[in-house]
């Protein structure tokens, strides 16, 4: 299908995960090359870009702007979309989970959107797959029972695909795992702490924990 004259049906659409995953592996640069442009939903958008405000892990958001901006990550807008096909499509995601309540606008913002809004355009627009890292897509999840004709690549595949190496796939693999571990550390942090800053004692001591398993 035709979107602001791309043919999106030629290229992948992505979820936050995975592009979280490319960039700390450092393969963003590979998986754009490989696929000549990725496809993302907005909502998907508006999760990456809340990385801006993350000092350590900015970069996630940088890297998508600086490819939007040369036009090799096409952002879908619920808004260009027909009224009453996005009122078909928000039927879609109702059904899928009714918990979600503002719609594709997603506004205020609703936590594991992305990953099922992206499958719904990966459908509506023909898109051929969807590389997701998203536990809604294993086999017999909400995502899979929804969508069980939709091609969708996870991380695996995207490190089989964009590296040959296998003792570099591994690495790689180690460091997606690190970072995800201080990322998830560090909203652990600042739950038990909203109100008191993270020390960089605290960072350190992550850090120092982390390196030592590699």
């Amino acid at each position: 299908m035709i979107y602001n004259e791309i043919d999106l049906a030629q290229y992948p659409i992505c979820d936050t995960d995975i592009w979280i995953d490319a960039v700390l592996a450092d393969l963003d640069s590979a998986l754009v090359h490989k696929y000549h442009r990725l496809i993302v939903a907005d909502v998907v958008e508006k999760e990456i870009l809340k990385f801006r405000k993350n000092d350590r892990f900015k970069i996630i958001a940088e890297k998508f702007l600086t490819y939007k901006k040369g036009k090799k990550i096409i952002v879908i807008n619920h808004s260009d979309i027909e009224e009453e096909d996005r009122k078909f499509l928000e039927k879609q995601l109702v059904e899928c989970d009714n918990r979600f309540e503002t719609g594709l606008a997603d506004d205020p913002h609703e936590r594991h959107k992305g990953e099922i809004v992206s499958a719904i355009y990966a459908e509506y627009f023909e898109i051929p797959f969807l590389k997701s890292n998203d536990g809604a897509f294993h086999e017999g999840n909400m995502g899979r029972v929804a969508f069980p004709d939709l091609t969708v690549k996870n991380l695996r595949d995207m490190l089989e695909d964009l590296v040959l190496d296998k003792a570099k796939r591994r690495e790689c693999y180690q460091v997606i795992k690190d970072n995800r571990e201080f990322m998830e550390e560090g909203k652990r942090l600042y739950e038990e702490k909203k109100n008191k800053p993270v020390t960089e004692r605290q960072v350190q001591d992550l850090l120092s924990k982390l390196r030592n398993r590699i």
